[in-house]
């Protein structure tokens, strides 16, 4: 029977070993230890991620966001399989294809064709697929004459258009992105966006790291919010994305503290449930006498496409700015 998970992560957390040196790193990898050489500094412990449980329905559009060094890329890491996390269980049901760090995987000193033929070949393909998928490549990618220069040759955005064609030419049960989109200008990233859903109308699971909220909302259902190596909320985008957005704005200005969004009893944090709740106490701009910071007003429109129902809002309302929600006001 078909697992509806794709993803399944129980007490997951990954500690790493940070050392005052390599010659202090290489005697702790090969274990110089016990045949009495030690390392010149004592070694440090970093807890990149803490006690992860989620799920990942097949088929979902995941949003994962954060700030940097909340433990992003070390999660995405361990769904590929890059290594093994300290402590937990983590159950990846499917195929993955990961685009993760600009230039990972294809060689420097080969052109852009050789690349490509090159990252096919691990796919398994017949010659009929192959032939087929490089097609496909060549023609998403638009480098033309520069398909056949060195790939170092590349700029960011051009490397970007290529990896991105290679990775999602074959389709992947799970495909991650982790900023990639963010290289390229618009008229990439409206293309590569057009992929993606003709990906997820397929099956795909999505996992899409971004500092962009824009990109969040538009291709994500949901979103998980991770803050020092835990999840601090989980839930519908909007929701999530609105508690983030205030919680670092806040953090900027000071009208609020980093503790905000933490959950007091413990848990895994902020819940949906929870935001909507504070999202209502709000009171309207002017009326909360500096007390509260606002609340991002909802806005009028819905990712993917869903219908919408435009509010009306006076002239009056309109000339004094007073777009009030349901959420709060806007900032």
């Amino acid at each position: 029977m078909h697992d509806p998970v794709a993803v399944r992560m129980r007490g997951i957390a990954k500690t790493y070993r940070l050392h005052g040196s390599l010659g202090d790193q290489l005697i702790d990898v090969l274990g110089l230890e016990h045949l009495g050489i030690r390392t010149r500094h004592p070694s440090k412990e970093f807890s990149a991620l803490r006690d992860i449980s989620l799920d990942i329905p097949a088929g979902e559009r995941i949003g994962i966001i954060g700030r940097n060094g909340a433990g992003k890329t070390t999660l995405l890491k361990l769904i590929c399989g890059n290594f093994a996390p300290s402590r937990g269980s983590i159950q990846v049901n499917g195929t993955v294809q990961a685009l993760m760090n600009m230039g990972l995987g294809f060689h420097p000193e080969y052109t852009g064709r050789e690349n490509v033929e090159a990252a096919l070949l691990y796919n398994g393909l017949d010659r009929g697929e192959y032939l087929k998928a490089v097609e496909q490549i060549i023609e998403f990618c638009e480098l033309g004459e520069f398909l056949d220069q060195p790939f170092k040759t590349y700029s960011l955005g051009m490397q970007a258009r290529l990896m991105f064609a290679a990775a999602t030419a074959v389709k992947p049960d799970i495909l991650i992105v982790d900023e990639i989109l963010g290289a390229g200008d618009a008229y990439f990233v409206a293309k590569s966006k057009r992929r993606i859903q003709t990906l997820i109308n397929s099956g795909c699971t999505l996992l899409l790291v971004s500092h962009s909220m824009e990109q969040i909302l538009e291709m994500c259902s949901r979103v998980v919010w991770l803050d020092q190596g835990k999840i601090r909320m989980q839930g519908e985008a909007f929701l999530v994305v609105k508690a983030y957005e205030e919680f670092v704005h806040g953090s900027v200005d000071g009208t609020s503290t980093p503790g905000r969004w933490n959950g007091e009893n413990g848990s895994a944090g902020l819940q949906e449930a929870d935001a909507r709740k504070l999202s209502g106490a709000v009171s309207p701009i002017g009326g909360n006498g500096g007390q509260h910071p606002p609340h991002l007003q909802q806005p009028a429109f819905r990712p993917n496409g869903d219908p919408i129902d435009l509010p009306d809002v006076s002239f009056a309302a309109g000339r004094e700015y007073r777009f009030e929600a349901s959420g709060g006001i806007s900032r």
